[in-house]
């Protein structure tokens, strides 16, 4: 789904990336759930579904199945508050969604 991207903006650092965040990936509503150093990455359309561990270092995401890297943060703007309001991977741009409710109904229940 995702292919390894160079990193083009330097980030603050991982923690600045703490929270929920969503898009519409394609066709299906996609949401990354960092935890300093760990998340889950769920996904879903329809009655597809599917939830995987992650690991965020230095700005690379992966999946915790295995060695892959599933994807960088290409680009990271700063809100007026100083916060990081949205990041984009591959074009997709994921915004900040710590409520999950732009999130899918499955991903909002089991991120909760």
């Amino acid at each position: 789904m995702f292919k390894l991207l160079l990193l083009v903006a330097t980030m603050s650092g991982c923690s600045s990336y703490s929270g929920n965040w969503t898009a519409k990936v394609g066709s299906y509503i996609s949401t990354f759930q960092i935890n300093g150093g760990t998340g889950f990455f769920c996904y879903s359309k329809g009655s597809l579904t599917k939830i995987d561990k992650i690991e965020f270092s230095g700005s690379v995401i992966t999946s915790k199945k295995g060695s892959t890297e599933i994807s960088t943060i290409q680009y990271a703007r700063d809100g007026v508050r100083g916060e990081i309001d949205n990041f984009v991977l591959e074009g997709d741009i994921f915004y900040r969604d710590n409520d999950l409710h732009m999130a899918s109904a499955y991903c909002r229940k089991v991120l909760r």
